[in-house]
């Protein structure tokens, strides 16, 4: 498994016009429609990004951008329809940073990025009851718990985005009771329905943590059908790790797309 974690840094120069437009140009029709919809710029840059990311990979694997086919699933997850191949991605943003976490060796995966951060005029103690009904008593009482409230928040968001990568792997639109899902983020454990998620499959978990602009976000990835879960008899096991360069491709946006046009010119020319 292994994630792209590209940084949108919205207050430097390079995000020019003319790097948009020659970015927006190497996707298909559909994508550039949906991206020009977007009022805000910001929102704009994240989604064409997320839609390059993909084509990024394969280019780099070979395969000509031609050849690619990025199709989407009536919940909207993102597929690799052509060329046949065996890898399964998928995308998240927030704020500064879209994420691509990505794998050859899992039946699906999914993945969700956060910067922690409450939203504008509210308390941990307020936001924590807006989500109320999609927490367990244990997560609840972790957050409510904590030693300071930046700790608080920081459990929160562990919680939310472990929540939003397993339905995403799962592949499922709105409407699945995230209190099904429990994050005992202390055991570092998973339980759906008060046990294993998904008896029978295999699911691995995987949490880190980014940086930018002083700014913390937490990332976690749950994939599911690999070869060697983590488990026990009372739930999947949720591994930690640092992003280090061995699993953890960080760019900012300006190399990444300029990187990825040169690989396009250099598929052209073939």
């Amino acid at each position: 498994m292994h994630i792209h974690a590209i940084e949108l840094q919205f207050a430097a120069d390079g995000l020019t016009d003319d790097l948009f437009e020659r970015a927006l140009a190497s996707v298909d029709d559909s994508s550039r429609a949906r991206i020009r919809k977007f009022f805000r710029r910001e929102d704009a840059w994240r989604c064409l990004v997320g839609r390059i990311l993909p084509r990024y990979l394969l280019l780099k694997r070979g395969v000509a951008l031609s050849a690619i086919d990025i199709a989407y699933t009536q919940s909207g997850k993102p597929y690799i329809a052509r060329p046949n191949s065996p890898l399964k991605f998928n995308i998240s943003h927030d704020s500064s940073f879209v994420v691509m976490a990505h794998a050859d060796d899992a039946e699906d995966i999914g993945a969700d990025v956060m910067r922690c951060a409450l939203p504008r005029g509210e308390t941990l103690r307020s936001f924590t009851r807006v989500l109320d009904d999609q927490l367990t008593t244990l997560e609840k009482r972790a957050v409510t718990d904590s030693a300071s409230s930046d700790a608080g928040v920081h459990h929160l968001f562990q919680l939310w985005t472990l929540k939003e990568a397993y339905t995403k792997t799962l592949g499922l639109g709105l409407g699945f009771d995230f209190s099904r899902i429990e994050y005992d983020v202390g055991a570092a454990r998973v339980r759906v329905d008060g046990g294993a998620p998904a008896e029978g499959d295999a699911w691995e978990f995987t949490e880190t943590a980014f940086t930018a602009s002083g700014e913390p976000y937490v990332c976690v990835v749950a994939r599911r059908g690999v070869p060697t879960p983590l488990r026990d008899d009372s739930g999947a096991l949720v591994q930690r790790q640092e992003p280090d360069e061995g699993w953890v491709t960080r760019m900012d946006a300006v190399s990444f797309l300029e990187t990825f046009l040169s690989l396009v010119r250099e598929n052209e020319s073939r």
